[in-house]
């Protein structure tokens, strides 16, 4: 039977071949196995998911139909999760 490309589903929604290009430029990592791209790939995906599900929620929480630079801040100071990120100078609190 041919394999029908319409009915394969995508493994990962980000290009793996610029993925491997982007961590060949440092000069650190050297080569790297196949797999390394895709699980990179699919870890890119998960996170974007949850910080945009996390700030949709807050969006709705003030009834807006827009997502803003506030609304993802709200998001990441919300979620433990992203703890790392509130060093980013983007992402600190104006006070």
């Amino acid at each position: 039977m041919p394999r029908q490309e319409s009915q394969k589903k995508k493994l990962t929604r980000f290009p793996i071949s610029r993925l491997k290009r982007i961590m060949q430029l440092n000069e650190d990592i050297g080569k790297i196995g196949a797999s390394v791209p895709v699980v990179a790939s699919k870890a890119i995906e998960m996170f974007l998911t949850e910080i945009v599900e996390l700030t949709l929620k807050e969006a709705r929480k003030k009834s807006s139909s827009r997502m803003s630079p506030e609304f993802i801040t709200r998001a990441i100071e919300s979620s433990p999760k992203f703890e790392f990120l509130k060093n980013m100078e983007q992402f600190k609190s104006k006070e």
